[in-house]
């Protein structure tokens, strides 16, 4: 079952991302810090932002899941047409749970929810070292929009 993040899942939440941030603080020690991204003070800020949503996924009292996702309004600019879109900060899996489609329910439900409020698209950046991620979105038909390119000047 898909649902709306609760004040009571402070603890699980951070259990599911927590995984995700190991592999981030491997590959890029330069960008992330050893710190777990979601604070308290971070988790409230989610539980009640008009724009910032976080869904989790939840089987038998248990959460295996959860995507994280805000809703941004395009600068006006000149040479820009005007648009709406979900950018998706983070999805994790637990990793037993991992391949079996909990990810694509997430994804889904968000695509969903973006038609239904008349959202132009829906996002995601993904680290280059991540290949997982990048298969993940591949399989759901993402597109690629843009790179990014950076020269490392100090570590």
């Amino acid at each position: 079952m898909i649902r709306k993040l609760e004040a009571k899942d402070y603890s699980n939440l951070q259990k599911i991302f927590s995984e995700l941030y190991q592999i981030h603080y491997k590959n890029r020690s330069d960008v992330f810090t050893k710190n777990h991204p979601i604070t308290q003070e971070y988790f409230n800020e989610i539980l009640t932002s008009n724009c910032k949503h976080c869904y989790v996924y939840e089987e038998k009292g248990n959460l295996l899941g959860a995507i994280l996702f805000k809703e941004i309004h395009s600068e006006n600019y000149a040479s820009l047409n005007k648009r709406t879109y979900f950018a998706i900060y983070d999805i994790a899996v637990i990793s037993t749970h991992r391949r079996q489609g909990i990810g694509t329910k997430l994804y889904n439900f968000v695509l969903e929810l973006a038609k239904q409020n008349n959202v132009n698209a829906v996002q995601v950046d993904v680290w280059a070292f991540n290949i997982d991620a990048i298969k993940f979105y591949e399989k759901l038909n993402m597109k690629i929009k843009k790179y990014t390119y950076e020269t490392i000047l100090k570590k």
